[in-house]
């Protein structure tokens, strides 16, 4: 779907999208993939979750986007939603999101999802933070980032943020 609407839109032509069928990662190399069956995306992930009863393991190719980023211009937006690799997404990226200093965010935030992966929620917190992010939450009623408390975050099931880096 991703490859049909950057096509349709125009963008493969134009290089300002690359598509890398890979799980980003903190580290290149491969791992298993636990694909929930008949479910697009919700809880499929590097990290089986226990209630899964229809999961099928595949090999992925894992990738460090500090790899590749000499391939890209500038970054100036990045969506996560790694269901638990948050951490490990971003410490793969340290160097692009150094040198990027106006990129900014949208990641999906499960406390629950981070610690199947065995990362405690404080110690994304403290990983966004030390990159020099504020943390916003996406109001899902009006869309608009509001102002959070980090001690609120770590009691949610699921949220959305938005991090900016304020100049």
């Amino acid at each position: 779907i991703l490859k049909d609407n950057i096509h349709v839109n125009g963008y493969e032509v134009s290089g300002r999208s690359h598509v890398i069928e890979a799980a980003v990662s903190d580290v290149c190399g491969t791992a298993t993939f636990y694909q929930n069956e008949g479910v697009c995306g919700q809880c499929s992930s590097l990290y089986r979750a226990d209630t899964n009863e229809n999961v099928e393991e595949i090999t992925v190719q894992t990738l460090a986007l500090d790899s590749c980023r000499d391939q890209f211009g500038a970054v100036d937006f990045i969506i996560i939603d790694v269901e638990g690799a948050e951490y490990f997404a971003f410490c793969g990226m340290r160097q692009l999101l150094i040198e990027n200093h106006n990129v900014r965010l949208i990641m999906e935030f499960a406390p629950g999802h981070m610690r199947r992966a065995g990362v405690e929620p404080e110690q994304m917190l403290s990983l966004i933070q030390e990159l020099g992010f504020t943390i916003y939450q996406i109001n899902e009623v009006t869309a608009e980032a509001d102002p959070v408390e980090q001690s609120e975050l770590v009691k949610e099931q699921s949220v959305n943020l938005y991090l900016v880096r304020e100049s």
